[in-house]
């Protein structure tokens, strides 16, 4: 996600950056299958492990910066984080893990 931007993608490095205790506490809440359910939302992605390299930027991009495959319910709080920072960060943390497993 590194190629996204900072603007759509914050990469962490848990042995770099210093990770705030809610942001511990969200992605152990969240994982994988949850932020799934959101970012993927439409249920149209495809599998990203079939994808070629060149897909799979393509795919990320998608997801992640386009929201392609998210619901109109879910994006509205995706954009708004963008612009502000960690309070924003926080609600879509919010989101993410209040979707059922």
């Amino acid at each position: 996600h590194r190629g996204l931007g900072v603007h759509d993608s914050q990469v962490r490095s848990l042995t770099l950056d210093a990770l705030s205790p809610e942001q511990v506490n969200g992605l152990k809440d969240i994982g994988n299958e949850r932020a799934n359910k959101v970012y993927c939302s439409k249920n149209v992605a495809p599998k990203s492990s079939s994808l070629t390299h060149d897909e799979r930027k393509e795919f990320i991009k998608q997801k992640y910066t386009e929201l392609t495959f998210t619901e109109e319910t879910f994006k509205e709080t995706l954009l708004e984080s963008r612009n502000g920072g960690c309070q924003r960060t926080s609600s879509v943390l919010h989101l993410i893990s209040s979707q059922e497993d």
